[in-house]
Formats: structure tokens, sequence, C-alpha cells
């Protein structure tokens, strides 16, 4: 099996200008499920492919890759994943614009990729999720 999977990677990164945000996505939510360790160069053009397709990603597939690479990076103790600084403010301000059409449960997996991983919510996007989550949970704006 891990054989595949990781031919499956190589053939993601020689077909990353082709690959779309949701195949993207689609992957990485399989080699989670499958507890399949991914190996940095493929982590590493998902971060790459991201950045650069960033308008292309939908709600659902931002919570999937933030909850995806949560779970890549809590299982990569003993690895680097170095996610680059940039990449997470990218994602975060994109997060940021569209967080109130997140649907409670692209909401709740951004807060578990959050929770299981070593990136933080800080500044604005900060600000705006603790909103973003009073208004839903307490009904009301906590800011």
């Amino acid at each position: 099996g891990v054989m595949v999977l990781r031919h499956a990677e190589r053939a993601m990164i020689r077909n990353r200008t082709e690959a779309q945000s949701q195949h993207i996505t689609n992957a990485l939510w399989a080699f989670v499920h499958l507890d399949h360790q991914c190996q940095t160069p493929f982590l590493r053009m998902v971060c790459r492919h991201s950045q650069r397709h960033l308008h292309t990603y939908n709600t659902q597939s931002l919570s999937i890759l933030i909850w995806s690479m949560g779970w890549m990076r809590k299982g990569a103790a003993d690895r680097a994943l170095a996610v680059p600084s940039e990449w997470i403010d990218e994602l975060s301000e994109r997060v940021r614009v569209l967080l109130p059409q997140f649907s409670p449960n692209a909401l709740s997996s951004l807060y578990h990729g959050f929770a299981t991983s070593t990136y933080k919510p800080t500044g604005a996007f900060a600000v705006a999720l603790d909103a973003e989550t009073g208004r839903r949970v307490l009904g009301h704006d906590v800011s």
C-alpha cells in the first residue's frame, strides 16, 4: 500500500500544473484517512500550489487543507515539516475574508487543523475567527 501512495505523491508532483485545489485537498484528505505520512516534497508542492492558486480554494477546500496539514504536522514530529510563514499568512487572510461563508463543518475543521498543528491564528485573523465563532455559537458579537 505504501508504494502505491508514494507513487500517487510523485504523480501529483509531476502533474502539479494541472492539479486543481479540489484534487489537492481530496488527496490530502485520503492520505490522512489512510494514515499515510506524506513525504516533504509532496507537502512543499501542496504549499506552493495553494499559494499560487489560493483564489481557487473555496471554504471546503481551505478547511480540508488546514485540517489535513494539521494532521500531517501532528504525525511529523520526528521530521522537519517546515511550512513557510508567508503561506500561513496568505492562507489565513483568504480564510478571514471567506469566514462568514464557512459551514459549521468547515469551521470545525479549521479549529481542528489549528489545534493539531503548530499553526496558531494571530492578528486580524484571530480576531475575526473569535468574532465569527461567537456569532455562531453564542448568537451575538463578542468583539
